[in-house]
């Protein structure tokens, strides 16, 4: 079967409409086919001029977001999967790195080789009269919920510092966080700065 080829991307790398994939009508990526790179590795330099070329070019998924729907069915289809033997879980018996390399990456991503490193804070201890009234002060005037996803939990709801500073117990500056939603505010800090601090002006109308 002959098919007709139609080479040409547009300004941006895409392909040009209407252009005929070179595998249509295939049953299978190596059935009739090889790769023209099995086997064969990129060399520094093509690898430099690809990286050049796709500057500046957006991601395919830049912007968008699965619906809650669509990753649903994706979970339901991976577990499926796993439970007919398909495809392996990620973290089932034997299929785990060697122990060397998770040794090796866990000691990268310790400290300062973390992108989300913030000089050690994490170590500091809270201030006793934080641990023992003012922590327990926080979640009673927020009711014991937790201020992001709502969720009421009276024994392991955690008290936040807002701007990070385990020394900064102003009322304004603390609020209750749920163990899952508190891990969040780990990344992206300016970002849970601006948003928990609306939060509580919104509510209690701190200046």
């Amino acid at each position: 079967m002959e098919y007709k080829f139609i080479q040409g991307r547009d300004e941006k790398g895409r392909f040009v409409k209407g252009m005929i994939p070179w595998n249509k009508g295939l049953k299978g990526y190596l059935k009739g086919r090889t790769s023209p790179m099995k086997g064969k590795k990129h060399k520094k330099e093509t690898k430099k001029k690809i990286s050049e070329k796709l500057k500046g070019i957006p991601g395919t998924w830049k912007g968008k977001k699965l619906s809650k729907e669509h990753k649903r069915k994706i979970s339901e289809g991976v577990r499926r999967a796993i439970q007919q033997g398909k495809i392996k879980s990620l973290f089932s018996k034997g299929n785990l790195p060697p122990l060397k390399s998770r040794i090796t990456n866990s000691k990268r991503w310790k400290g300062e080789g973390n992108p989300n490193w913030n000089g050690g804070t994490s170590k500091e201890r809270h201030d006793w009269i934080f641990k023992k009234i003012i922590s327990k002060q926080i979640r009673e005037r927020d009711n014991y919920t937790c201020q992001l996803c709502g969720k009421i939990d009276y024994i392991d709801l955690n008290v936040h510092h807002i701007d990070y500073n385990k020394h900064n117990n102003s009322f304004s500056n603390l609020i209750s966080l749920c163990r899952s939603c508190h891990t969040k505010t780990n990344r992206n800090r300016d970002y849970w700065k601006k948003e928990l601090i609306n939060i509580i002006k919104n509510k209690y109308n701190y200046e």
